[in-house]
């Protein structure tokens, strides 16, 4: 694969994931996301995944760390906006 495509892929991964996780945040500070757990619960389980592959081992450990907290029901809507805003600054800080 061409360093064109690879860039490519990053900049989709980076405008979807980012859209995503605004959304999250924006829904967490209306109304929670009790009614969504579960949905949450399996985005993360695709960060998880996505992330290293994609250049981003801490976004994998954040989602991980959170996923299994959130499956635990032992984490509070603050710890998951608060990790969810370190996701997005790390997918879109700029490359150095």
């Amino acid at each position: 694969m061409s360093a064109e495509n690879l860039e490519k892929l990053l900049r989709e991964y980076r405008e979807y994931h980012s859209q995503n996780i605004r959304n999250w945040l924006e829904q967490l500070r209306n109304k929670g996301i009790k009614d969504r757990a579960d949905e949450l619960i399996k985005y993360l389980h695709i960060l998880r995944g996505s992330g290293t592959l994609y250049g981003f081992p801490e976004v994998s450990r954040i989602a991980e760390k959170l996923g299994k907290r959130c499956e635990k029901k032992t984490v509070m809507d603050e710890e998951i906006e608060a990790g969810l805003s370190r996701i997005l600054e790390i997918i879109t800080r700029k490359k150095e």
